[in-house]
């Protein structure tokens, strides 16, 4: 994995991206899915803030799956 992708967080899910929106978070890329071009994913830059909001929003089950 290079320095970038460490530094970085794919969020596939519509409900988490308005989630960290509502905290405060923006993307720094929209792209398409590369599973499935008719939805989404957002890049959001990884920080311990993020992490933790993230942490929060998905109920204390951040384990890099989402």
């Amino acid at each position: 994995m290079d320095e970038r992708a460490k530094k970085q967080k794919v969020i596939y899910s519509l409900r988490v991206m308005r989630d960290l929106l509502e905290m405060g978070f923006r993307p720094i890329e929209t792209l398409e899915n590369p599973i499935d071009e008719r939805y989404k994913c957002w890049i959001f830059e990884k920080t311990a803030e993020f992490d933790a909001a993230l942490d929060k929003v998905l109920g204390g089950r951040s384990d890099g799956r989402n």
